[in-house]
């Protein structure tokens, strides 16, 4: 099994999103509301993406994304004055 580091799977646009929506700190059901699928679907693709890079929990598979360069840090939208 690869470690979190080591993931060298693509990740599809989906996913992509799903990452970026927990990297966000977003539920599964404002994912599942912004990409117009079922909370359950978005949870199915969550376990998938714990499996695919070997964490257990929300703040290590951002890490483990991040490091293998599939989604980038997240940059806090700057307020307009």
């Amino acid at each position: 099994m690869t470690g979190p580091m080591q993931f060298r799977g693509r990740v599809g646009d989906r996913s992509k999103a799903i990452l970026e929506g927990i990297r966000d700190g977003l539920t599964n059901a404002q994912i599942a509301k912004g990409l117009g699928l079922a909370a359950n679907t978005v949870r199915t693709y969550v376990a998938g993406l714990y499996s695919d890079y070997d964490v257990s929990n929300r703040p290590a598979l951002v890490v483990a994304a991040i490091n293998a360069n599939k989604i980038q840090p997240y940059t806090p939208k700057k307020k307009r004055a």
